[in-house]
């Protein structure tokens, strides 16, 4: 497994509580077997990264979102990226990933900074970090989607091949929104979990623990008479309460909300377009039979007529020229005359056309077996 590494440092203005451009610090290529390692990188981590997963998991201290075979994992004070370039993936298919675009990202990162600039989550390095790395997905999915919307403007003049790929890309499009959309929906199930994304909130609950864990330590125990705390009460969201914790649930929720469903949008466009290029291929391909049949009909239909005229002329050979010039004196036609004046035009005229005749069958045969032959080529395509 070989992973390349992408450290960006961020820089907070005490004054203001806005964060200055992102920095990046050079790292080289690493591998699983190694030892050492680049700043906010385990070996653990890695075994999670070399699989194709999307995940939003916040731990303690970081927050790991894993997106296909590209990982970010965020610090308060450091944003590190780790694709996998080349390894095995599942079913023993060996994987090449693209290249990390780092000037995308710091576009998308300068785009969060401006967007986040007038709210109170604009002084948490972290969330600034989740958002960008939302907005970079969304930008890239979004990419992608043009580029299938510019096809869908160019179907009637869309080679086979060109539809055959925008399907595949489309499949590949589907499949990223997808995965994204259950990330997000496996975070929403859980408010802790939602609340932990904020660095500010795991300290706030770790010292609620450790009060509540105080409480019930004590010489009066609260429990023996009746009296239970907040931590024996529950442990759903029901007793979280925005008053805990820095950063409210909600102002969270809507912070995630937004891209939650540009994701939606995507993949559901997405879907659409799929539609559309797949009844593209099928009148495509009902097109194409429709010009093969023709061809064939009047392929047959020539054919018999070749093959009456050879008849004709084989047997007009054999048996005597009256069968093809009836008007022939010797031997006597049905439709002879008395003087020998007419010309034998029908007989001659034949006999020149019979080798033209077996020239238009050898190219009838020619053009039916090229026609065939795209025929297969292009159900092949699809």
């Amino acid at each position: 497994m070989t992973f390349s590494v992408y450290s960006f440092k961020c820089t907070q203005n005490i004054h203001t509580d806005t964060f200055s451009s992102l920095k990046l610090i050079p790292n080289e290529p690493i591998t699983e077997s190694q030892r050492a390692y680049p700043v906010g990188v385990s070996k653990a981590d890695l075994k999670l990264f070399q699989h194709d997963v999307t995940t939003i998991e916040p731990r303690d201290k970081y927050v790991i979102i894993s997106i296909n075979y590209t990982s970010y994992i965020v610090k308060r004070d450091c944003l590190t990226v780790v694709v996998l370039n080349t390894g095995m993936s599942k079913g023993g298919a060996t994987c090449n990933g693209e290249k990390f675009d780092c000037e995308a990202f710091e576009r998308a990162y300068n785009e969060e900074v401006k967007s986040m600039y007038d709210t109170e989550l604009r002084k948490y390095a972290e969330l600034l970090c989740i958002g960008t790395i939302l907005r970079h997905e969304v930008t890239q999915l979004k990419g992608s989607l043009e580029k299938a919307q510019e096809l869908i403007t160019q179907l009637s003049k869309a080679v086979p091949d060109d539809l055959k790929k925008s399907v595949e890309n489309i499949n590949s499009l589907v499949g990223q929104a997808s995965s994204v959309i259950n990330a997000f929906k496996y975070l929403f199930d859980d408010d802790l979990e939602v609340l932990a994304l904020c660095f500010e909130n795991q300290v706030s609950r770790r010292k609620k623990l450790e009060r509540d864990n105080a409480l019930t330590n004590l010489p009066f125990h609260f429990p023996k008479y009746g009296i239970q705390t907040d931590s024996e009460t529950s442990d759903s969201s029901e007793s979280i309460s925005d008053e805990d914790y820095p950063v409210p649930l909600d102002a969270i929720l809507t912070f995630l909300e937004k891209y939650y469903f540009e994701v939606q949008s995507i993949g559901s466009t997405a879907i659409i377009l799929k539609q559309k290029i797949t009844d593209a291929i099928f009148f495509r391909q009902l097109q194409l039979d429709t010009k093969r049949n023709f061809f064939l009909g009047l392929d047959a239909v020539l054919g018999i007529i070749s093959c009456g005229c050879l008849i004709v002329t084989g047997v007009g050979n054999f048996f005597g020229a009256n069968i093809l010039n009836p008007w022939n004196a010797s031997p006597r036609g049905p439709l002879s005359t008395q003087n020998d004046s007419f010309p034998d035009i029908v007989s001659v005229s034949l006999c020149i056309a019979c080798p033209a005749i077996i020239f238009i069958i050898i190219n009838l045969l020619i053009l039916y077996y090229i026609m065939q032959k795209n025929k297969r080529r292009f159900e092949c395509k699809i």
